[in-house]
């Protein structure tokens, strides 16, 4: 069950800008976008991350990001 409330006001806007301070796998995106559109299913929705995490099971040569 996802925790996540949206104010009924939410259905009187075209688009939304989500801003999340740090996106490493895109969990609160995610989950922020699916309530978002359980309110307003015709909402438009900008997402954005003021930093993105390198997950270094998706890099393919570790050794530029991790020393010995």
């Amino acid at each position: 069950t996802e925790l996540l409330n949206v104010n009924s006001r939410v259905s009187k806007y075209d688009r939304v800008l989500i801003v999340d301070d740090v996106c490493t796998h895109g969990g609160t995106l995610g989950v922020s976008c699916r309530a978002l559109i359980r309110v307003n299913p015709q909402l438009d929705i900008v997402a954005t991350s003021a930093c993105q995490m390198i997950v270094v099971s998706v890099i393919k040569d570790k050794s530029i990001v991790i020393a010995d």
